[in-house]
């Protein structure tokens, strides 16, 4: 999770969630924010939000994961059939 402020490249803030999936940006001052969620093999999301006071709750926010075009794909499954078979 990374805290940017809005129209700003500069991090703000940054964290993990817990195993439940809630993270807290401490001392963030009002205004209006884009929050960044990544996680490996699954796609950026960027998610605009103003903070008013204490508390924000985003709701669920749902990844997508990453597919790779069939080509990378074919090409993955040949490199590791190559390297298998040298074994």
């Amino acid at each position: 999770m990374a805290l940017f402020k809005e129209g700003s490249k500069n991090l703000k803030s940054g964290m993990t969630t817990d195993s439940l999936g809630v993270f807290k940006f401490p001392s963030v001052e009002k205004g209006k924010y884009v929050v960044r969620i990544t996680y490996i093999e699954y796609t950026t999301q960027n998610k605009p939000i103003t903070v008013t006071g204490d508390s924000l709750d985003m709701g669920t926010v749902s990844l997508q994961v990453k597919t790779k075009n069939l080509r990378e794909a074919e090409e993955n499954v040949w490199v590791n059939n190559c390297k298998h078979n040298n074994h």
